[in-house]
Order: C-alpha cells, then structure tokens, then sequence
C-alpha cells in the first residue's frame, strides 16, 4: 500500500517534466468535492452477510475532496461515517458473560450470550486517504467514462454494542463498548460517468482491513478477521482555477494573429491578381492598337467607364463579428472591421446593413437591450475608422436566434451589402415612427390620448373595461383609414427597475395583440413602446397602465 502511494505521488510530480501523453495532461479544472453513500458489511468474529445471503443492511457516508494531477492520476482524502450490525454464522457454540469473558459453555450464575443469540452493532467513522488511477484515461477520445483502481490508508475509530437475550434470565440486554482507534489499510474501485468537466457520478465499492483490537471488541479464540466493505453512490463536483480562462485568451490571441496573418497574404495575393490583370489588359490593347486605332479608342473607353463603375460596388460577402455572453466589446473582432473599412474605402458607392441577433438566454427585452447596444457598437467603430455614418443604414435587431445550434453562434452581427432601395425604405419608415412618437410625446404632455388600460399589480391581463376601450377604438380605426395607434406603457414604481420595464412591454404587446385579434392590421399599430416606471403620479394604481394615441399616418 505504501509502495503504491509512492508511486502515485512520483508519477504526479514527474509529469510536468516530460513530453505528456493525453492521459497525462494536465485537466482544467482539478481541485474537486463530493460526497458518498451507500451500504456498509463488516466482518469479525461475526459478519454481517452468511451463507444465507444479507443478514442486515448498513449505512455509511461522508464527504471528500481531492486534486487531479492529470486524467490518470489523483489523490484525495475523504472522511465517512457509517453503522452496521453483524450476527452468527452459526458456527460458534460458546459463550460471552456481559464482563466480556469466553468460555465453551455457560458459566453459572453469571449473565451473558450464547454465541447463536449474540449480536453486534457497530459504529464507525473513518479519516481516508487515496489515490486514483482511471484505467479508461489512455483510451483516446473517452472524456466520459472513467474506471478507478484507489488504494488506501486510512484511520478509523469504532464502537460496538452486544445485544441478545441473556443466557440465563433470557431478559434482553445491550453492553456497549469502549470505542477502538485502528489503521487501515485496503482499496477501492469504481467506474464513474462525467456528464461534463464539472459534475460526475459513479458507483464505487472498497474493503479495508483494520489493524489494533477488533472492532466488536469479542475475544479473538474463534476468527481472526477485522474488515470493514463499503459500497455505493458517489458524486463530484469540480472546482475551477482560471486555467480555462487563460487558455481561451492564448486561444484568442493566437487566432487573431493567424486572422492578421491571413489578411496579410490575402492583400499581398489580391494585389498580385490586380497586377497581373493589369498587365494582361495593357498587352490586349497594345495588341487592339496595332489593327485599328479608333476600335482601341472606343474599346478603351468603354472598358474604362464600366471597370469604373464596377469599381464602385462591393458585390463581395462581409466577416461576421461575435460578442462574449453579455458582452458588448469587440475584442479581437476590431482587425475584421478594419478590413471592411478597407473595402469600403475602396468601393465608394457601397452601403451597408447591420442585422443583430441574440442568444436565447435571457429575457427578451434584455437581449433587445444587448442586440442595440451591439449594433450601436459596431456601427460606431466603422465610423471611428472612417467610414461615412450614412452608408451604414439601417440597423436592424433580429431578436433572438432559435436556430443557431450554440449560443456564442447567435451573439453576432452581420454586415450585409445594403439594397438602397430597401434603406431608403427604411429610412423613410424610421422618419414616420419618430413623426408619430413627437405627436404621441406631445398628447401626453396634455393629457389629451384617446384612452387609458390600467392594470393589476404584477398583471398583464386586460380586463372587462379595457377591452370595451379596444372595441371603441378599433370602430373609431375602422372610421378614419388615415389614423394610425401609438402605445405608451408603464409600471409603478414597487419593484425593481429592470422587471417594471420588462413589465411595461409586456403590457403594451398584450395591448397590441389584442387589437391584431380584433382585426387591425399590426402596421397601424406602431411603435408601442415600453416606458417604464412613472414618477410623477400620486397612486400606484395610475401607474400601472397604457396610454393609446391616436395620430395621422
């Protein structure tokens, strides 16, 4: 057993100096916790599992922790408690006095057991270290299973009770004795399943052998043994170091230097092209020259005009730019905006759309907030690098991205070759959604809006009055095609100001879809928009409401 530590401890501390296969490589995150329960089984003078199968169940657990050195190796120690009782193997026809003395037979007038009605109950706790060495580490591509031999030392304090009916009053009797320090020694294996590199499960079963007294505390005429098996769950949680973080910044770094690299050769490549065609082009008109001077002219200027034009387009595809989790900064990401300042320079006449998209964790209206401020950023440095702000219009957000198998696939934007006609369309749009907010702006300063929803507390539910107003208000549309609705929402000020936005919106598309349920177009129900919490009102009740706009198209 101590050979074996030794072992494991040389291994562990020489790995760092040699060339290290996968089972020896390092794991990111080491340090770990669980803990373990199942069953327990001794066997002394008397077991707790016969020839006739399982006499009594015992229970153990505890806690323990440890550190991997690498996927092969580690050591941790462990503490468990545990309880279990052992009876006859009806092997034994001798007698135990309570006062702890054997005999062959029964000693008159002095109470104690038969050996056939004795039983005892153990208590034990136990102060464990071990080491580990998964099997399944050298298979190449198993991060998953795990199957671990783990020899052990450990410490371990008992206490027994003997109990049974006495021999000769057949009155029933406990003696409890003096608790026993041992050292043991023995092992464990286990099999094991990592559902990912922080939580793992397994199965485990061990047997230690105790050294010192025996732990039922009966003379030792009859057997000699003094184990303690241990069997059940166990469950860990890895810890992490910031060795993960680290290696995804190097990770980072090193592809932006590769993505720089790359842009490097491409423009020497690109530039390469451009002079070969440049040269051909020269030695095909010098060549049109010799047979006809005006048809080189006229050739010339045509090829001229149109290489020109052309020239002013982008008809290319742009890079996409990705975002950390709830991150708005660029990153590494600024060396693909630089190139598309590049092309931008070079083609004067291109525009450009911005789409965001936003991962599905989160509530809505944060991921809008991010998808915004995303879009807003990526505009902004295109701007710093010189790209003129009105050829990037519109910036659109796409909401969340159900589609997108990983969430770091869905935190994006991408810059799209714009369609004018689609941008000034958009434009245009934009320009009559501010028109109407000024008109919705200056009806609420005069309190002069074509009606009022108010809200329970906490509640999204229109109620009987309110969809009475939608009835009249969708007569009132129906009656002037020229009119058009803004929705204002609010909340009262219990409650934290995120969720009492979040609030807000909610209450407003509740407005909204009711009125495309009642058969107004959703393009004559725009912008609504969530306000927030209202500070100016006295009553909470005031608060909690939607204010409906009637304005001109």
């Amino acid at each position: 057993m101590i050979l074996a530590l030794t072992v494991l401890l040389g291994l562990a501390w020489g790995v760092n100096a040699q060339e290290k296969s996968p089972a020896l490589q390092p794991v990111e995150n080491p340090w770990y916790i669980g803990i373990v329960g199942g069953t327990s089984f001794g066997q002394c003078t008397f077991w707790s599992i016969t020839e006739q199968g399982v006499r009594s169940w015992g229970l153990q657990g505890g806690l323990f922790g440890g550190y991997r050195f690498n996927r092969l190796i580690s050591l941790e120690a462990g503490f468990q408690y545990g309880n279990q009782s052992q009876f006859n193997l009806d092997c034994c026809p001798y007698w135990l006095s309570t006062a702890g003395e054997w005999k062959a037979t029964q000693v008159i007038d002095k109470d104690g057991w038969y050996f056939k009605d004795l039983e005892v109950a153990t208590r034990w706790y136990k102060f464990a270290l071990q080491g580990n060495f998964n099997l399944l580490s050298f298979i190449k591509g198993n991060t998953h299973w795990s199957l671990d031999l783990s020899p052990q030392i450990s410490l371990v304090n008992t206490r027994s009770t003997w109990m049974g009916p006495l021999s000769a009053s057949g009155d029933y009797h406990e003696e409890t004795q003096p608790q026993s320090w041992h050292f043991g020694a023995g092992g464990q294996i286990g099999a094991g399943y990592a559902f990912d590199e922080y939580f793992k499960v397994g199965l485990y079963g061990g047997i230690t052998a105790l050294t010192g007294e025996r732990f039922d505390n009966l003379p030792t005429n009859v057997h000699h043994t003094n184990l303690i098996w241990d069997a059940g769950l166990k469950f860990t949680v890895s810890l992490g170091n910031g060795r993960k973080k680290a290696a995804a910044a190097a990770a980072a770094a090193a592809a932006a230097e590769a993505e720089r690299l790359a842009a490097e050769l491409a423009a020497r490549e690109e530039a390469e092209r451009l002079a070969a065609e440049k040269a051909a082009r020269e030695e095909a008109e010098r060549l049109a020259a010799e047979k006809a001077a005006r048809e080189k002219a006229e050739a010339e200027a045509a090829a001229k005009a149109a290489a020109e034009e052309a020239a002013k387009y982008y008809h290319g595809t742009f890079p996409v730019i990705y975002f950390a989790d709830n991150s708005i900064k660029l990153g590494a990401e600024t060396e693909k905006l630089k190139e598309v300042a590049r092309i931008m320079q070079e083609y004067p006449k291109t525009t450009l759309s911005l789409e965001g998209y936003a991962s599905k964790w989160g509530t809505p209206e944060y991921n809008d907030v991010v998808t915004e401020k995303r879009l807003q950023k990526v505009k902004d440095y295109l701007v710093e690098l010189g790209v003129d702000e009105d050829r990037i219009y519109p910036l659109t957000n796409m909401g969340i991205d159900y589609k997108a198998k990983r969430s770091a696939d869905a935190r994006r934007v991408e810059i799209i070759a714009a369609d004018k006609d689609k941008a000034t369309r958009q434009r245009e749009e934009d320009a009559e959604n501010a028109r109407r907010l000024a008109a919705a702006d200056a009806a609420l300063a005069s309190g002069d809006f074509f009606g009022t929803l108010y809200f329970d507390t906490e509640s999204t539910e229109i109620d009987g009055p309110g969809n009475a107003r939608l009835r009249e208000l969708k007569s009132f549309l129906e009656g002037n095609p020229e009119w058009s609705v803004v929705l204002y929402g609010f909340a009262s000020k219990p409650g934290h100001p995120e969720y009492n936005l979040s609030l807000t919106w909610k209450r407003v598309n509740s407005v909204k879809n009711r009125l495309i349920e009642l058969g107004i177009p959703a393009t004559r129900i725009r912008p609504v928009v969530g306000k927030g919490v209202d500070t100016e009102v006295k009553r909470y009740r005031d608060a909690r409401r939607v204010n409906i706009f009637t304005v001109e198209k």
